[in-house]
């Protein structure tokens, strides 16, 4: 069973797997979709509006070692990434939306935030070497580096230890909104939770919030059902997507809240 925490980049990669050609990866000489010719006689070519993967790998070690509280340096981990062009982000959102919404122009509903990704996406698991367990997914906006996911990254068949307590529902979105400062920036009541999208594995329960004021989801908390501490989050396109595909692939159980 996949969790939801994983979801976006194990359903990328099973995409590139089967041939859909969603993902396009990005080796040592390369940033996000451009790539850089390398010879003895020129430097790399760099790119108005891309990053290196060593930048990257800086942005990544940053957000988790702020978020989680960890002492990661670059000597400490394994890194793989890919990046994700524009039209690759919308075929994405196309192929889950036709399923969860049809009939809904996606080009319209998510213009904002789609035109905020012009550059793409990149995609890395960050790996601790000395503690294979002790793994992360980031994603960033090519553009700027902006972190748009955060999360931990554990094996399928990871479960959750029986003798520990599940938090209620109430009480997890209790925690949830009491979160939301830490990852966004909108002011109190610019929010709502999206009760009909509640969805939980066995460790972890997802609460996507939308904007009243464009009615589209911007944000996606990843909340411990054990402690009710964050897990990790998805902001902004990367919140739609995560949105979408929890909807088609991967809710394991779709929770009515009272």
């Amino acid at each position: 069973m996949r969790l939801i925490r994983t979801g976006i980049i194990l359903f990328l990669f099973s995409l590139l797997l089967s041939g859909c050609g969603f993902y396009s990866g990005v080796e040592k000489d390369k940033v996000m979709v451009k790539k850089i010719e390398t010879s003895a006689s020129s430097p790399p070519v760099q790119y108005e509006g891309t990053l290196s993967e060593g930048a990257y790998e800086t942005l990544g070690l940053n957000a988790i070692n702020s978020f989680y509280g960890h002492n990661l340096t670059s000597e400490d981990i394994l890194m793989e990434g890919s990046g994700l062009d524009l039209q690759q982000i919308k075929a994405i959102i196309a192929s889950t939306q036709a399923s969860s919404d049809p009939g809904n122009s996606f080009l319209v509903q998510y213009k904002d935030q789609l035109s905020r990704v012009e550059q793409g996406v990149y995609l890395a698991n960050i790996v601790n070497k000395y503690e294979r367990e002790d793994a992360y997914g980031v994603v960033f906006n090519a553009k700027n580096g902006e972190v748009l996911g955060l999360y931990r990254l554990r094996s399928s068949s990871t479960t959750l230890d029986k003798t520990k307590t599940v938090l209620g529902m109430e009480e997890l979105k209790e925690k949830a909104g009491q979160s939301l400062p830490s990852v966004s920036d909108a002011a109190a009541g610019e929010l709502e939770l999206v009760d009909e999208s509640i969805v939980s594995d066995d460790r972890i329960t997802e609460f996507d919030y939308r904007s009243k004021e464009s009615g589209s989801v911007v944000l996606s908390l990843l909340l411990d059902r054990s402690t009710g501490e964050l897990d990790g989050y998805y902001k902004d396109i990367m919140s739609v997507i995560q949105y979408l595909i929890a909807r088609t692939k991967y809710a394991t159980s779709v929770i009515e809240a009272r």
